[in-house]
């Protein structure tokens, strides 16, 4: 007991079987902060691109545009340096270490 690892204990009376309830880890509150404030951020976007002001409605779109080009741009980058980097590795029998000498 005490761990919340482990198993929830378990008790037998009249052939009922009662859970006792566990305590959440610092990890499982983290990430239950983190989905609420993933759902809030939604929200806040929609309440943004629905607003009844025009500017504000073509400036949330084109902020969110920008951050999605960036995370986009970000992400083929790192794909295509990972691919060049494993068929260098395999054509060439170098690692990453001798790649940039």
């Amino acid at each position: 007991p005490g761990s919340s690892e482990e198993e929830p204990e378990t008790k037998n009376s009249d052939d009922e079987e009662i859970v006792v309830d566990q305590v959440a880890s610092p990890m499982d509150v983290g990430i239950g902060w983190m989905l609420l404030g993933s759902v809030l951020f939604v929200m806040v976007l929609f309440y943004l691109v629905n607003w009844k002001d025009d500017d504000i409605r073509r400036y949330s779109w084109s902020i969110i545009s920008t951050t999605l080009s960036i995370f986009t741009a970000v992400l083929i980058f790192s794909g295509v340096r990972e691919l060049i980097f494993t068929l260098l590795e395999q054509v060439c029998n170098m690692d990453e270490r001798e790649i940039f000498r």
